[in-house]
């Protein structure tokens, strides 16, 4: 519609080969730049809509955090040497709005690497995101009461206790009279690539480079890379990298990192949890108060 409009107004002042060469290059920046910038979101599941995920930022859903120390995140593009970076420091930076990472920083600056910004760009990236989030994104904490794995104690002191008075904006708690919610430490990221139709291997040197970030920032303490919708394509390039194996698998072993759906992503990560002590048994008939997060059966 605006390349239409600039073409015609164009043409009134000049000719018409002059506003259809304009309008042609108004429409290659446009899908350069779509291409280079293109949509993405954070997910939380929806309110009203047991099971589905939706835009986790976003005003027209009232949505449920992801269990702590996990982050779902969908990427609408392929992801190649013109989008992988802005790909990476947009998953980077949801990790650092909604976790914190497992090692902190050595507070003499003595001790760090001369290079070492994490803490003040963790910061200055939180902050950007309260401002320009929308006063009205508040979404309702998931009953019931969560607790970190890396905190199991937060479900003792009530920090997840609705009675507490803590909203969330995003990912981030504000705290409401004067009490502070404990950030998880990073364990888990979920990748929606149901919209990735491409990966080359710049793409595919950014997916690893982005895995190996996430584990330094996690403290490498077992973090896992799921991967939900993977195209058939899209899984070829990516799977002699190894990026979507387990460590112990073997060459006949099915993938676990490899999903249908965010549910059973999600239920994946729950039982693995399980198995290592870091959460009860996911069975909601049973012990609805000690459950992270509601798993849909199909």
């Amino acid at each position: 519609m605006i390349a239409c409009l600039l073409a015609f107004l164009v043409t009134i002042f000049t000719n018409i080969q002059t506003g259809i060469e304009v309008a042609v290059g108004f429409s290659l920046l446009i899908s350069l730049h779509r291409i280079a910038r293109p949509q993405w979101q954070v997910l939380g599941e929806a309110v009203d809509e047991p099971g589905v995920f939706v835009d986790r930022w976003s005003n027209d859903w009232a949505t449920y955090p992801a269990p702590p120390g996990i982050i779902i995140f969908r990427f609408s593009e392929s992801i190649t040497f013109l989008n992988g970076e802005h790909f990476k420091n947009k998953v980077m930076n949801a990790a650092y709005i909604a976790t914190d990472p497992g090692e902190k920083s050595p507070e003499s600056w003595g001790e760090r690497v001369w290079s070492d910004d994490r803490d003040s760009r963790i910061k200055r990236i939180r902050n950007t995101f309260l401002r320009r989030l929308p006063s009205n994104a508040l979404s309702r904490p998931r009953p019931p009461a969560m607790h970190s794995p890396s905190s199991p104690s937060a479900i003792d002191s009530g920090i997840h206790d609705p009675s507490n008075h803590l909203h969330h904006r995003g990912e981030i708690p504000i705290p409401i009279d004067d009490k502070e919610e404990v950030i998880p430490t990073l364990r888990a990221t979920i990748l929606d690539f149901s919209g990735v139709n491409h990966v080359d291997y710049a793409g595919l040197q950014c997916l690893l480079d982005l895995k190996s970030q996430l584990t330094d920032y996690s403290g490498n303490h077992g973090f896992e890379l799921h991967f939900v919708g993977l195209k058939s394509n899209v899984l070829r390039r990516i799977e002699p990298s190894g990026i979507t194996k387990h460590p112990d698998d073997g060459p006949d072993d099915d993938h676990r990192y490899l999903h249908i759906s965010v549910n059973d992503a999600l239920k994946c990560i729950m039982e693995d949890w399980h198995h290592q002590d870091l959460i009860p048994a996911p069975d909601m008939a049973e012990k609805p108060e000690e459950v992270m997060i509601h798993l849909h059966q199909s």
